[in-house]
This record gives structure tokens, sequence and C-alpha cells, in this order.
């Protein structure tokens, strides 16, 4: 991967993104195991610097088999 392709979770609560990661679900699983309990779903993307490229939602239990 390129470097625009590191995939970042974005924290709409506190407004900041977590990552970079290897994927889309490492930053979304990194997310719900460490950043936020009691969220349901998180935005995920990738760009160089945050979550700017190919939005998407990902459920909590999409995360469960990781």
């Amino acid at each position: 991967m390129g470097v625009t392709r590191q995939w970042w979770a974005h924290d709409k609560h506190k407004r900041q993104d977590i990552g970079p990661f290897n994927s889309r679900e490492a930053a979304a699983k990194e997310f719900f195991d460490y950043h936020d309990a009691e969220a349901s779903e998180v935005l995920t993307g990738y760009g160089a610097g945050g979550a700017w490229f190919d939005f998407r939602w990902v459920k909590r239990n999409e995360t469960a088999l990781l």
C-alpha cells in the first residue's frame, strides 16, 4: 500500500482520526477495542493523514470475526 492507503477510523465525538492502520478492518477493530466502548459503528476511510477517501461505516458486529 502506498502512503495514501493508510486506513483510519474517525471518532466523531472527539473529532479525531485514529490510525494509521494497514486495513479498514484493523482500524475499526482498534476503535471498538480501545477507544469507544459505547459506539455501535465507526466511520472508516483512507488517506495520508486521516479518513479522507472511500468512507464506509463499519458496525461493531462486523469486526467480531477479526
